[in-house]
């Protein structure tokens, strides 16, 4: 098992790979390009269950060759998304429209499975703390994968220009973010600013969407995923601010230790 500080970010992690991911998959054969050939998406969503598996098997040893090995099918699982979604965006000859969301949000996943070999595996570049590390995995998870594909989605309902930038700007502003920590406090600065003004807007079309529904469960759904967005991107801003200020107000390995805690003082869980 993970250290206590590292658990609660593992189980988001593997929370992506057995539900976030699949049902993104779905909502893409669901409401994506018609002519995408929907029986090899159909291959990576089956493919991807023993992958997934096999990445929660690997939080059962210790970080070593063994535990990168079991979570290197998952991370071949998501660079087999990258490849489709690079190779459908290029027969697209790279058009910005409503779909390219979900080109890039295959793409980018890549990323976060390579970031969790690495971090089962035990080296990484930068020197990071190891919660980092699983961070970044889960980062590109969702706001590498799921905000560009929520964004999408929102563009199919309300195609104008500013919804078809909008998964553009959003898996731009996770890249820089990811570089930012990385390397630049002013960078991280600036790509959390962009991060949070791209997930403010996603999460008030959210609430338009919501408008064009005539179920009411369907409705509170997508408020309640629009509120939660705007909460988790204040916070974002505020570690990014923090950081670049040397103030701290968000210490990151202590709130992740920390939370499951609060969460069973408040009565939550």
């Amino acid at each position: 098992m993970p250290p206590a500080s590292e658990q609660l970010p593992a189980i988001v992690l593997l929370l992506a790979a057995f539900v976030l991911v699949p049902l993104g998959l779905e909502l893409i054969q669901t409401h994506g390009d018609p002519a995408w050939p929907r029986h090899r998406l159909r291959g990576l969503m089956w493919a991807g269950l023993p992958a997934a598996t096999a990445l929660a098997a690997t939080f059962c040893v210790p970080q070593s060759p063994l535990a990168a090995g079991l979570a290197a099918p998952w991370m071949l699982i998501t660079w087999g998304h990258a490849g489709f979604g690079l190779l459908h965006w290029a027969r697209r000859r790279f058009a910005i429209d409503p779909v390219l969301g979900a080109d890039l949000a295959l793409i980018l996943i890549s990323i976060g499975g390579t970031w969790a070999f690495m971090y089962r595996l035990g080296r990484w570049p930068g020197g990071f703390e190891p919660i980092i590390a699983l961070l970044t995995a889960v980062h590109f998870h969702y706001a590498g994968f799921a905000l560009p594909l929520v964004a999408s989605l929102i563009s199919l309902e309300i195609d104008n220009r500013l919804t078809r930038a909008l998964a553009p700007g959003v898996s731009l502003a996770a890249l820089l973010l990811a570089l930012g920590i990385t390397f630049s406090p002013a960078l991280e600065l600036l790509a959390a600013a962009l991060v949070v003004a791209a997930s403010l807007l996603i999460a008030s079309l959210l609430w338009q969407v919501a408008q064009r529904k005539s179920r009411s469960a369907v409705r509170w759904l997508l408020r309640v995923a629009g509120a939660s967005l705007a909460a988790g991107a204040m916070l974002a801003m505020l570690y990014a601010a923090g950081e670049f200020s040397g103030e701290r107000w968000i210490d990151m390995p202590e709130t992740v230790a920390t939370l499951p805690g609060m969460l069973c003082r408040s009565g939550v869980v």
